[in-house]
């Protein structure tokens, strides 16, 4: 079964001791892939729970691709010989890529360290070769920060094992008093609390530290705890696992988060490729145009104008978390 993680922590929201999957026999459920946005290890952990009866062969499997290849480029190759769950990371590259992380000179970074995931050139068969009648934007878009290497917009870490952990876009690395922060690594912190279903991480304007991180939480159904006693607990786990440079003060408690149609929480900016006819302030024959739904939080806790994305599920989301966020801020 394939199927996005916020899928788990929906479930999880409503069921936290995976009580109800009890009732089921799943034992011929053989494989159990998570995939479309990073998986965080209490996701993991919570699949494994349901899981837990039937052995290792079942243990989830996270793995990370693009639409642009067209394939799995980091995962658990199962045909190949299962390779030991580790939480929180993709496992390892598929048989067709060469992927490497490296630092904004485009020199490999140490294991451990995060930095910007790319492929060598040239990709395998079945990857994306071009954009339609925009080469020029293709190469601009995919090739050309990194030469010799397809950018895939991702940051990731690889640790010393070999196992790759994406952690989320580059776009959603926080520069924090010159300390490079992951979204994705401070959002898996927050989900490791037992009350979170699901949440969200966004950078927000500072003058004094350039950014700072923000957090959105939804708790599980049922949760009895009071509201300022979990965000003083969250705010305390962050600090205990980075220490005070992470500079996480600020979290909220929501209902729901932005979601695009496919139900999955939007972090980063992705491209859509749009035909002329709809842009027609540009003279290529078609146009990319980022969209991101937490961007979109991003620009509203800063003070900015922004776009609804079409991609997303529920137009009126921003409506409710608009005075939320605001609310936030101010506090």
């Amino acid at each position: 079964m394939f199927v996005a993680p916020t899928a788990f922590r929906a479930i999880k929201q409503a069921d936290p001791t995976a009580s109800f999957a009890a009732k089921y026999d799943l034992s011929t459920l053989k494989g159990l892939f998570l995939a479309g946005e990073h998986s965080d290890p209490a996701t993991l952990h919570y699949c494994k729970k349901i899981l837990a009866k039937y052995g290792d062969v079942v243990d989830p499997v996270d793995h990370w691709w693009m639409t642009e290849l067209g394939w799995p480029g980091v995962g658990n190759a199962l045909g190949l010989g299962r390779m030991p769950l580790r939480y929180g990371a993709c496992t390892a590259p598929v048989p067709g890529y060469d992927i490497s992380v490296v630092n904004e000179s485009g020199d490999k970074v140490s294991p451990g360290e995060l930095g910007d995931m790319v492929i060598k050139t040239p990709l395998p068969p079945g990857t994306l070769t071009t954009l339609y009648n925009n080469e020029d934007g293709y190469v601009q878009s995919y090739l050309s920060r990194y030469p010799g290497f397809f950018d895939t917009g991702d940051a990731a870490l690889i640790d010393e094992d070999g196992y790759i952990h994406v952690m989320g876009r580059t776009d959603d690395i926080i520069n924090t008093a010159g300390h490079r922060l992951s979204t994705g690594g401070l959002e898996e912190i927050v989900q490791s609390h037992a009350e979170v279903a699901e949440c969200a991480v966004i950078p927000v304007k500072d003058d004094i530290k350039g950014e700072v991180p923000v957090g959105f939480v939804v708790v599980n159904q049922g949760s009895s705890m009071e509201h300022d006693r979990l965000k003083d607990e969250l705010i305390k786990l962050v600090r205990n696992e980075l220490g005070p440079v992470a500079s996480f003060k600020k979290v909220a408690i929501v209902k729901k988060l932005p979601k695009t149609r496919s139900g999955k929480i939007l972090r980063g900016e992705s491209f859509v490729q749009v035909p002329r006819r709809f842009v027609p302030f540009t003279s290529a024959n078609s146009y990319l145009i980022r969209f991101s739904l937490l961007g979109t939080m991003s620009k509203i806790a800063n003070g900015e104008s922004y776009k609804i994305t079409p991609t997303v599920e529920d137009p009126d989301i921003f409506t409710y978390l608009e005075p939320e966020i605001h609310r936030l801020m101010e506090s």
